[in-house]
Formats: structure tokens, C-alpha cells, sequence
């Protein structure tokens, strides 16, 4: 029989003490749940006008929050980035990649792809030929 080393306890009650020590451990677990206040709290996202997923009440976007974890930014460090979010918000939206990852993928393509067609309009409207020489001619002309 194995010898058992317990304060208090003798070889033959050492089993009894062990029992008594898990049954007390499992009561101040279960005490300690009953003082917990277990919720969802809702995930900190909202849509703008223009549809965008925004975080919290900033205007940082879903997207760069997910971008620089994805290039192995930790949730302190993207607050340090960008102050006006919250670690906690940070932590949820993460979260809520991680659990919808397929759908937020597929949202980020989404924007992915209307940011170059916005892109390629712009450079068809404004094209970059000669931006050099006309802001030059403005400085020179004092426009």
C-alpha cells in the first residue's frame, strides 16, 4: 500500500483526509461560482452608414483590428496602436473572429474588394500623370 505523507492524518486515515481536502476544494469552487455574475455581454461592433464594422464607439474598423492580429499583433499591443480602444473590446472582437472566422473572412474580402474599385476609380478620375508638374505650376501661379 502506498504510504501517504498528510499533516494531521495517520496511514490508515490518509485516504479519508484527501477525500475531505477534495470536498472542501469542491464547495469553495462551487461558492466561488455562486458569487460570479456569468453573462454574455454583447460583442463590441456596430455597422456604420456606409456599412463598415466599426469597434466599440471608435472609428477604428473591424478590419484592422483582425489585420494585426493576423500579423501577430496581441490585443495590449493594438491599444497601445490605436488609444481610443478598449483592451476589453479588443479581447471580444477577437473573440468573435475566432468563433466566426468564415464570416468575417468573407466580410474582409467584401471590403477588400470595394476599396479597389473605389481605388481604381480614383486613379481613372485623378490620374497620377503629371501630379507633380501641375502642383508646381499651382506653387509657382501662388494658387
Amino acid at each position: 500500500m502506498a504510504k501517504y505523507n498528510v499533516k494531521g492524518c495517520d496511514h490508515e486515515s490518509a485516504r479519508f483526509c484527501f477525500w475531505r481536502l477534495a470536498s472542501t476544494s469542491a464547495i469553495m469552487i462551487l461558492r466561488i461560482m455562486n458569487t460570479l455574475a456569468i453573462q454574455a455581454d454583447p460583442i463590441p461592433l456596430r455597422a456604420d452608414a456606409d456599412g463598415v464594422v466599426r469597434i466599440g464607439g471608435t472609428r477604428v474598423t473591424l478590419d484592422t483590428v483582425v489585420v494585426a492580429f493576423q500579423n501577430g499583433a496581441t490585443p495590449e499591443t493594438v491599444v497601445d496602436q490605436y488609444p481610443s480602444l478598449r483592451l476589453d473590446d479588443v479581447y471580444s472582437t477577437l473573440g468573435y473572429f475566432l468563433r466566426h472566422r468564415d464570416e468575417v473572412d468573407s466580410y474582409l474580402a467584401r471590403r477588400a474588394t470595394a476599396c479597389n474599385t473605389v481605388r481604381r476609380d480614383n486613379e481613372a478620375r485623378f490620374p497620377a500623370v503629371g501630379v507633380r508638374e501641375r502642383l508646381m505650376a499651382r506653387q509657382h501661379n501662388g494658387v
